[in-house]
């Protein structure tokens, strides 16, 4: 597991995967703890993590994926999902923050005031 930590501090792309190698799912969980470290706005953390291990899951998401062999040779196949309407959840999120002194009134009606926006779209 120190390795997969070092690999993934050192932001390495990895293209090349032990195909008998096994994570079990406490190695997987422990995984998902560490990526829900990375920081996002507000620290919504508005996204989700599917992990995927088995054969035949990984051949459909090669598919998916324009046949790129490193998914189905990855012992795990990580999916992110990011939450569609994550900012509505600001308000709640945040009001613990606001009740701890952690933020002021004037923080948290600003974030709880958030909408979203676009800024642009691509075509």
């Amino acid at each position: 597991m120190t390795d997969t930590l070092s690999t993934i501090k050192a932001r390495t792309s990895a293209n090349n995967f032990d195909t008998t190698h096994v994570l079990t799912l406490a190695e997987i969980e422990e995984l998902v703890s560490y990526a829900q470290h990375a920081p996002t706005a507000f620290n919504l953390q508005n996204w989700r993590a599917l992990a995927f291990s088995s054969k035949a899951q990984k051949e459909a998401l090669k598919a998916a994926a324009y046949g790129q062999q490193k998914v189905a040779d990855a012992a795990v196949t990580f999916v992110i999902t990011g939450i569609k309407n994550g900012y509505k959840e600001i308000a709640r999120l945040a009001k613990p923050l606001l009740d701890a002194g952690a933020i002021n009134k004037a923080a948290y009606d600003v974030w709880s005031a958030c909408k979203p926006r676009v800024i642009f779209q691509v075509r």
